[in-house]
């Protein structure tokens, strides 16, 4: 990566050879390139661009996983901000959230974190979701990152080989 680094800033250095100003590293040119959208806009263009495709059950499996991301990082949460760190944390929290948590009242208006504290709180046994669900949330959120990286939205998905506990 450093390597690659030298080469680029060689290539703008020859690309601009009366620049008196350094070359710019690549955070500040992926800077400039991609636009930095909320969640909730990539989510909203995601679907959009993906809705007519998909089948009765990815569409209503997606907006499980979209209400997911939302409960968890918040619609406002510029999308290119997210790191591996943050989808290993909610891939982690995933076989603690209770199923079916959006049809509680207890739970209503709270952050994914919150909910998952709660719930293990709670004196009353919660089923938590399925080993299976877990994947499907991952598969979901893993469509909507390589889509958005394809799209340029983001330099690469974040969530790429992020594994789930077992």
């Amino acid at each position: 990566q450093v390597q690659i680094e030298h080469v680029r800033r060689a290539i703008y250095r020859d690309s601009h050879p009366h620049s008196v100003e350094a070359a710019p590293d690549s955070g500040q040119v992926f800077g400039e390139r991609h636009s930095g959208q909320s969640l909730d806009q990539v989510l909203k263009a995601y679907r959009a661009d993906k809705e007519r495709t998909w089948k009765p059950a990815s569409g209503d499996a997606f907006r499980k996983a979209d209400t997911l991301l939302r409960d968890f990082f918040g619609s406002a949460k510029r999308i290119d901000s997210l790191s591996r760190s943050d989808f290993r944390e909610l891939f982690s929290l995933l076989p603690r959230v209770p199923s079916s948590y959006r049809k509680m009242k207890v739970f209503r208006g709270m952050p994914l974190r919150q909910v998952v504290d709660a719930a293990d709180a709670a004196e009353v046994n919660m089923a938590r979701l399925s080993e299976k669900s877990c994947k499907d949330y991952a598969v979901h959120i893993n469509s909507m990152l390589n889509w958005a990286a394809q799209e340029e939205i983001i330099v690469k998905n974040p969530a790429r080989g992020v594994s789930l506990p077992r």
